[in-house]
């Protein structure tokens, strides 16, 4: 199954605030790192019924309802990459839904716009939504973020994706999202917070790899894919990445 950076095959937006460091969740967050790594739908689906019933019995526990939402983005690109967009409908409402729920809660408005922006660019890739009226809010939700915190790693991270995916006429440009990921990457690491479990990271470390692609910088993303085979050696995928652009310099 492709990984997700191949998922779609028009220049969409997806991304997610991905934030590895509740203590409430304990081993669940290496448990979505494989995931991730593996792209195992079905072990995913596994996990989030896990994580629903937590936060359905520790509806005080705002950073379960938060996981929870992050981690609605990879099972649903996951569905949508399996072909199964009923499914994945069915997820993008219930994500919504959640979404609610955080908005009424008043946790982080930097949380809030960047799962938003996921939820637009899911409705789009499935066919619940216009594409150019999503493609808009997509825009918007990330630029709240970037104003919000222009030093998250995340937001910076949701500015590169739009750099990446949208065409031209919409501002979308390799070098800026090259720029915006490198960015994100470098103050990932400044944090003190653990990275070994946190997909979110390693996903970013692939769009800078695909960045540098775009660019023909082939040896910056040979580096990238070295750095990332040391984080995540179960992750096929990168070693074929890298193959082909060492057969192809």
């Amino acid at each position: 199954m492709r990984q997700l950076y191949f998922m779609f095959k028009v220049k969409i937006f997806i991304v997610l605030i991905v934030s590895l460091s509740y203590s409430a969740i304990g081993q669940t967050e290496c448990d979505f790192f494989l995931v991730y790594c593996k792209n195992d739908y079905k072990q995913c689906a596994e996990l989030m019924k896990k994580l629903e019933s937590k936060v359905l019995s520790n509806k005080n526990d705002t950073s379960i309802l938060l996981f929870y939402c992050n981690s609605q983005y990879l099972y649903i690109a996951q569905l949508l990459d399996s072909k199964m967009e009923d499914a994945a409908k069915i997820e993008i409402i219930k994500f919504d839904n959640y979404l609610k729920l955080l908005y009424e809660k008043k946790i982080s408005k930097l949380n809030y716009y960047t799962l938003s922006s996921s939820k637009f660019a899911y409705m789009v890739a499935s066919g619940l939504s216009n594409s150019i009226s999503s493609g808009y809010k997509i825009i918007e939700t990330a630029n709240n973020a970037y104003e919000i915190d222009a030093n998250s790693p995340y937001s910076l991270t949701q500015k590169g994706f739009v750099k990446f995916y949208f065409p031209g006429i919409f501002g979308g440009d390799f070098e800026e999202a090259n720029f915006f990921f490198k960015k994100a990457i470098v103050t990932f690491e400044e944090n003190s917070k653990p990275l070994a479990c946190n997909w979110y990271y390693l996903n970013t470390l692939l769009f800078l790899a695909k960045s540098y692609e775009e660019l023909n910088k082939k040896s910056e993303a040979i580096k990238v894919y070295e750095k990332m085979l040391l984080l995540a050696p179960e992750y096929h995928k990168i070693a074929h990445w890298k193959k082909q652009l060492i057969e192809g310099a």
